[in-house]
């Protein structure tokens, strides 16, 4: 039997020896396999003493399952100086975790420990807020940043043009054309011109009726847009994209809770809103930003997440905790579903529109039709976002959502 043996194969057969006779010389010279426990403090080690993995192995191999699952992808994991350092941590640690025969001398060595990371803790917190590294809304509070933040709304979509054109409303509240407020946005926003004006009068706590709604369409001019830039009070700058060319579209963190879970939603589209005035349609306070303008708002089209049933447990920040072994470091979600079918979805009118759907045939748009069939939108303020999520689905199942918690060099 013949075996080829390439120039690469020969190199990397040469440096395993080298290092397997490494190895040996190491351990010997010490008669020991241990030779970390007494190797000088001033040295970081090296192959041969610490890295116990098997013989030539390098040891971050031995994390490369439990990295991922932390990490939530094969990306750049660099765990070098994490390695090279334990032993040094490790040290620091028992100067102030060792046990003395006098327990106050103990107590007061772990009171010195703890202080210390606190201090530690503090002090990377400032830096990190000096540096704008962490969210304004972390660092100063949730209303002085709402009150500085300052936005700039870009990528027009033609979904609402000429809205005062293309429609007119008699006396019972029908228009003309007939099915105007049942029609779709776009295929890239499937909410209903009616549902978007039932959110927006919400929003303005007033009552769906058809006078308000009248009022809406030709009183107000509401413009959409797919991203905005948003500049907080630590003067960063960061896009949320809704709509682009790429097919991108965040997950965002609100600010708050509910029912002992923090607000999270995916953005759809956003949208300008002008011609208020408190003489006929009436801007909220609470939406004003800042608190002078009565007369524009900017809002965002979004779509509620759940926790997923998979999660029985929220972490530290009320993050819906996803099952083991992905526990560490995600958290698990589902879109939001409402009790009943969208009104849209319960007439003829779903059929006249099916080719809005994604799917190459009628089978597979009538299955993207139920996906969205009891899906949950709402309009917030901007003001409201908090921070970005890292988010993917889950075997292309576009009703799991997992949110890695920590990325790599984030």
């Amino acid at each position: 039997m013949c075996v080829l043996i390439t120039y690469m194969d020969l190199l990397h057969i040469t440096i395993y020896v080298c290092f397997e006779r490494l190895y040996d010389l190491r351990r010997h010279a010490s008669e020991t396999d241990t030779t970390v426990s007494t190797d000088e403090d001033c040295t970081w080690g090296g192959i041969g003493k610490y890295e116990y993995s098997g013989r030539s192995l390098p040891h971050a191999l031995t994390h490369a399952r439990e990295l991922v699952e932390r990490g939530g992808h094969h990306g750049a994991f660099c765990t070098s100086v994490a390695e090279s350092s334990h032993k040094h941590n490790i040290k620091l640690a028992s100067l102030y975790a060792r046990a003395f025969e006098n327990h106050n001398t103990t107590q007061e060595h772990m009171l010195v420990w703890v202080l210390r990371q606190l201090l530690w803790d503090a002090v990377q917190n400032i830096h990190e807020i000096e540096q704008g590294d962490v969210p304004a809304s972390l660092s100063q509070g949730s209303e002085g940043s709402a009150e500085q933040a300052s936005h700039k709304v870009t990528g027009p979509l033609n979904y609402t043009n000429g809205w005062t054109d293309d429609v007119v409303f008699d006396r019972r509240g029908r228009t003309t054309p007939r099915n105007w407020l049942s029609a779709f946005l776009s295929r890239k926003v499937l909410v209903t011109r009616q549902e978007l004006i039932s959110l927006l009068l919400l929003k303005l706590a007033m009552d769906y009726n058809v006078r308000n709604v009248e009022r809406i369409v030709q009183g107000l001019k509401i413009r959409c847009y797919g991203t905005i830039t948003m500049e907080s009070a630590c003067g960063t700058r960061r896009k949320i994209v809704g709509i682009n060319h790429a097919g991108r579209r965040d997950f965002m963190r609100l600010r708050g809770d509910f029912d002992d879970t923090t607000l999270s939603v995916q953005v759809i589209m956003f949208l300008q809103i002008d011609g208020f005035s408190d003489e006929d349609i009436k801007l909220p306070i609470r939406l004003r930003n800042p608190r002078q303008n009565n007369t524009s708002v900017v809002l965002a089209l979004v779509r509620w997440l759940s926790p997923h049933p998979n999660s029985d447990t929220r972490d530290f920040e009320r993050r819906p905790v996803a099952p083991s072994p992905f526990d560490i470091n995600h958290s698990i979600w589902q879109f939001t579903k409402i009790p009943h079918r969208r009104p849209v979805f319960a007439t003829p009118e779903l059929s006249r529109q099916l080719h809005l759907f994604s799917g190459s045939n009628e089978n597979e748009r009538l299955a993207h039709s139920e996906m969205l069939c009891k899906a949950h939108y709402d309009l917030v303020v901007v003001e409201s976002f908090d921070y970005f999520m890292n988010c993917t689905y889950i075997d292309d199942d576009q009703n799991t959502i997992l949110e890695t918690n920590t990325l790599p060099f984030d």
